[in-house]
Order: structure tokens, then C-alpha cells, then sequence
């Protein structure tokens, strides 16, 4: 390539074309292997990642109500993001909600009744917080919300 820049000419001669057809070969079986990533999928991970920190460290500094909102905004885009992976139908991702991911999720089988059940308690959990409902949000159940969102996010989306 270094050639290529100091004599443009250099392009157009036959030789260089195995080489450049050796480089799309090689890109398209890194591809077909599955060593090339989706750039997407790696920037939400660490969005997503960066979120459940974010909880965490709410949660530490005495900031349960915020905490528990962080929290579950990070577990309504991974189920948004589990479902357009997954390509489930009967969802407008213009106009949902994490019940409604829920509900879609479930039904496409992606998990069992009981994560289902789960899922809810937290929603339940995080609207009261988001709502200022500050009396229905109890430390244990944040705690546990905080302990559950990484573990979904590792089992369903491999962060």
C-alpha cells in the first residue's frame, strides 16, 4: 500500500490485483467466521456496562430512588436489544415499554415463565422509583435489582 500511495499508477497494474483479492478473501472468511463484529453490539455492551456501573456506584453513595431508575433503564434496553436481535414480532419499537418487552420476549420463548414473573417484580420495582414513589422502593429489593440486570445482561446478551 505504501507503494501504492507514492506511485498511484501503480494501481492499475495486474500484479496488485491478487494481492487485493487475497485481502477481500481473507475479510470475508473473518466475516463467515464470525471474527468480525457487529460495531453496534459492542458500543451497546459497553453502554450497558456502563449503566450497571452507574447503579452501582448510586447504590453506594445512598441514592437508592436513582439507582434502581439506572438500573432499569439499562434492563429495558437490553431486552430492546435482545428483541431486535432476536427479530421478535408483534413489537413497535417506536412506542414500548419494558412490560411490553416482556410480554413479547416471553412469548417468543426467548426465557421461561419465571424470568417472565422476574422481569415484572423489577419493572414493578424501578416505576415506583421513576414515579417518586419513594415510601414502595425498599433497599433490598434495589440491592437485588442490582444483582440481577448483570446477570440478565450476561445470559441474554453475553455482556
Amino acid at each position: 500500500f505504501d507503494q501504492m500511495e507514492a506511485e498511484p499508477a501503480v494501481v492499475h497494474n495486474a500484479h496488485y490485483l491478487a494481492e487485493v483479492l487475497g485481502v477481500v478473501a481473507a475479510a470475508h472468511r473473518a466475516w463467515k467466521d464470525g471474527f468480525l463484529f457487529d460495531v453496534r453490539q459492542v458500543v451497546s455492551a459497553e453502554v450497558l456496562g456502563s449503566l450497571t456501573d452507574k447503579a452501582d456506584a448510586l447504590f453506594k453513595a445512598d441514592y437508592v430512588i436513582g439507582a434502581a431508575c439506572v438500573a432499569g433503564a439499562a434492563l429495558e434496553q437490553a431486552m430492546r436489544q435482545l428483541a431486535e436481535q432476536l427479530q421478535v414480532p408483534g413489537i413497535d419499537f417506536s412506542n414500548t415499554n419494558i412490560n411490553k418487552l416482556n410480554d413479547a420476549l416471553v412469548k417468543a420463548g426467548t426465557y421461561d415463565k419465571n424470568m417472565h414473573k422476574r422481569i415484572t417484580a423489577v419493572a414493578g420495582v424501578r416505576n415506583e422509583a421513576a414515579h417518586g414513589h419513594v415510601d414502595k422502593v425498599k433497599r433490598d429489593d434495589v440491592e437485588d435489582m442490582l444483582r440481577f440486570v448483570p446477570r440478565f445482561l450476561a445470559d441474554h446478551l453475553g455482556t
